[in-house]
């Protein structure tokens, strides 16, 4: 049965075993599923040392452990308490996204060194998240065609297949000048590794971390723009196709 869900991206498991070995299981590991109350919870959530996000994630992670509970009868079926658990501010962005406008955008690309700006580029034409752009595999193309699809994300240094029912396997259209951007940036690379951002020295795709703090933060903080990151990019697509110029 368990074969029949799809695998959790490795940094949500990452995520998640550390909610439970540093917390969740010191505090619930010897009190009885049917004796976990709300209140309790509730109390406990307040005294935890981090935002309201993770806290949401935290009560969530309690709520899927009861109802499995109650799915292989070790509790009784009934109301799952943790539905009576509010955590205050967790629905809200704390961070804003910072948009940018396509005069902004071609700045930055004019002005970050290569292959950086090229991974800009990418991310901002087509609206593609980091872990997207930067797991993009020369096979992931078809240039005859002028499509792509996603076949995987490269995200905390690991490598995670797409699932063929996520959106990210669509075939999303490649315009004609970025296919030549990325055919020209093919034919000069000096190596034949199967990613489009491989690092030379490990024929790895690259930090996402890294690029931002030692190439996008500074190429955008000479430009006047502050708080830039990676998602400024993913949210440009549709202003881009309206700017008939770009």
């Amino acid at each position: 049965m368990l074969e029949e869900f799809p695998a959790l991206r490795h940094s949500t498991q990452t995520t998640n075993r550390s909610l439970v070995d540093l917390h969740i299981r010191p505090k619930w590991q010897d009190a009885r599923l049917a004796d976990v109350s709300a209140m309790e919870v509730k109390r406990w959530l307040d005294t935890l040392p981090f935002g309201a996000a993770s806290k949401a994630r935290t009560r969530n992670m309690l709520s899927k452990f009861l109802d499995l509970a109650m799915l292989w009868e070790y509790i009784p079926v009934g109301r799952n308490p943790m539905e009576l658990v509010r955590v205050k501010g967790s629905t809200k962005r704390h961070k804003q996204i910072v948009i940018i406008s396509p005069g902004k955008f071609k700045a930055i690309v004019a002005a970050l060194l290569e292959p950086y700006n090229l991974m800009v580029l990418v991310a901002g034409c087509l609206g593609l998240r980091v872990s997207e752009t930067l797991g993009l595999k020369w096979s992931d193309f078809n240039f005859d065609e002028g499509t792509l699809s996603i076949g995987q994300v490269f995200t905390h240094g690991r490598v995670q297949k797409v699932p063929k029912t996520d959106a990210s396997g669509n075939e999303i259209p490649v315009h004609s000048k970025l296919r030549a951007v990325l055919a020209d940036w093919r034919a000069r690379q000096q190596h034949d590794f199967s990613w489009v951002f491989a690092n030379p020295k490990t024929g790895s795709p690259y930090s996402d971390a890294t690029i931002l703090s030692n190439y996008l933060k500074p190429t955008a903080a000479e430009l006047g723009i502050v708080g830039l990151g990676w998602h400024t990019f993913s949210h440009l697509q549709r202003m881009l196709c309206c700017d008939q110029n770009t």
